[in-house]
């Protein structure tokens, strides 16, 4: 019955005391959450777990906090970002892989005297370390987390015209800082 109940439902129900409504909240969201606090940890699956459980911990500790006019998926990856940036402020080492998502395909680079992926990799996450952390976020949920620019201006607290801005500039500056790497350059 929970199955095809909407995430804000499952929270009234959560805060009516049923548990199984938290239960299906955690099926739904477990993972995704997993994933993009991976992505934003460096890929450290114990600090990874360990946030993921201290916010369905507070879900349930705070579950009287939850705005049911709020959509759930947007306020769950609120919570999910602050965790990222409390970890942040605590690592030195803050980079994140998104080969991916340059302007130009690097999977079009076929020549074997192409530089390896691996350095490719290496390039891209000493510039990513370089970024403001607002930048990193943003880009891991657009790209990783495929959210919208809506969702994310909810998620960071900023404007969508923001977003769509700090995107480009950080996409642009990464296209530049990487530009030996594009086959088309070559």
């Amino acid at each position: 019955m929970l199955e095809h109940q909407t995430d804000e439902l499952l929270m009234s129900l959560l805060k009516a005391g049923d548990s199984n409504a938290f239960s299906k909240l955690y099926e739904r969201y477990s993972m995704l959450i997993y994933r993009y606090l991976l992505r934003n940890l460096n890929g450290d699956s114990g600090k990874a777990e360990d946030i993921l459980h201290d916010i369905f911990l507070k879900i349930i500790e705070h579950k009287s906090n939850y705005d049911a006019s709020r959509n759930f998926k947007t306020w769950i990856y609120s919570v999910a970002t602050n965790q990222c940036r409390n970890a942040w402020k605590n690592e030195e080492n803050r980079t994140r892989i998104m080969e991916k998502h340059i302007p130009w395909e690097y999977k079009t680079i076929q020549n074997e005297e192409m530089i390896e992926k691996s350095d490719f990799s290496k390039k891209i996450n000493q510039n990513i370390s370089d970024l403001d952390p607002l930048a990193r976020e943003i880009i891991v949920l657009r790209y990783y987390q495929e959210l919208s620019i809506k969702e994310i201006s909810t998620i960071v607290s900023i404007p969508e015209g923001t977003v769509k801005s700090k995107l480009f500039y950080t996409i642009k500056s990464l296209s530049k800082k990487l530009i030996h790497f594009n086959p088309k350059n070559n």
